[in-house]
């Protein structure tokens, strides 16, 4: 065997300290697996222990025990990937998400997770891992949500069998790939294949408000889309987020002061840009109109359970409900169903 330098040995040393921290701080958290690391650089180590610091040495964040973003929950799913942003901003190069303890982990807040993972992917070298749920059914939605597709892609999940999807874009998609989607959709509510143009123009709306109005800039463009289907109950759920600059941050920097006095807060004015149409308010002429598009084909009944988070309001248009929450998330997050209580719009 060949014999170890001092610079060898040094080397190993802190190897040593750092594993034995890293094994620590594994077992404080939880027994869970790990998932797979997601980054956009390798993690390199010195061998040098005056180089390390603080940064490198991994921090924890515990998600909330109900991780979805029903209305009760949601500042706190808000808050988690908020805090994820600020590790990530403040130079941290390992950070685990302890998702252990999670007992209700439902799409919509994976694919804002995922969408915060990857706008961290893009801007910042950090090297992300994480344990999976103890609870075996919230294990099961992560793993059936497409959630390992993107953070361990030699994860052995079991997606197989599942119409589920969440995927990713930077542009308005492929009109193939959502007409087929849309197809799924109506099978599983109404036993058979076919076209909705109303659900289709829905998805493609929040597509083209992203792309268009989201990003300063077209390289950042990035949203997820969430479709989660149970057969039993001919229910289909969607999520779409982007993390963007939110709805109600695009309008006021296309306004003038004046203009924004015409409106009572935030939440006045982002439900108006649905329900009416901002010119409706103004007199001006405003791009996104979309928006109201999107809230009609609910106010018909074409789709039901219509939420939307953007900055720091929330509208759940089923319950007339108009909120200011008390911490922002900096994009925008729709949610919405499909099911036999909806007007039916299927057809070949």
């Amino acid at each position: 065997m060949k014999k170890l330098t001092r610079q060898n040995k040094l080397h190993l040393a802190s190897r040593s300290k750092y594993q034995l921290k890293r094994t620590g701080a594994r077992k404080n958290i939880s027994n869970s697996r790990y998932f797979a690391t997601y980054t956009n650089s390798p993690l390199i180590y010195s061998s040098n222990q005056k180089a390390r610091n603080k940064e490198n040495e991994p921090i924890t964040l515990t998600a909330p025990v109900n991780f979805n973003l029903l209305f009760e929950n949601c500042v706190e799913v808000i808050r988690f990937v908020n805090t994820l942003k600020k590790f990530a901003r403040s130079g941290r190069k390992v950070i685990i998400l302890d998702l252990a303890t999670v007992v209700d982990i439902r799409e919509g807040a994976i694919a804002m997770l995922l969408s915060v993972m990857n706008e961290i992917g893009r801007t910042n070298s950090v090297n992300i891992t994480g344990t999976v749920p103890r609870d075996a059914s919230a294990k099961n939605v992560l793993e059936k949500s497409g959630f390992y597709k993107f953070v361990d892609r030699k994860s052995k999940a079991n997606l197989a069998k599942t119409k589920n999807i969440m995927r990713n874009g930077v542009s308005v998609t492929s009109p193939n790939f959502l007409s087929q989607e849309v197809k799924n959709s109506m099978e599983t509510v109404w036993g058979e294949e076919g076209r909705n143009p109303v659900l289709r123009t829905v998805i493609f709306e929040m597509m083209r408000n992203s792309c268009d109005h989201a990003f300063s800039k077209v390289k950042d463009v990035s949203w997820h889309l969430s479709i989660s289907h149970d057969e039993e109950k001919n229910l289909v759920k969607f999520s779409f987020v982007d993390n963007g600059a939110g709805i109600i941050n695009t309008l006021k920097a296309n306004a003038l002061k004046k203009v924004v006095n015409l409106f009572t807060g935030s939440e006045d004015m982002l439900d108006t840009a649905f329900k009416n149409g901002i010119e409706s308010r103004t007199g001006l002429k405003w791009r996104g109109k979309g928006l109201p598009s999107i809230f009609e084909s609910f106010s018909e009944g074409y789709i039901k359970n219509l939420l939307v988070i953007s900055n720091d309001v929330l509208l759940h248009f089923d319950h007339s409900k108009k909120e200011t929450l008390p911490l922002a998330y900096k994009g925008t997050y729709y949610y919405w169903e499909i099911d036999r209580d909806c007007k039916q719009m299927c057809f070949s």
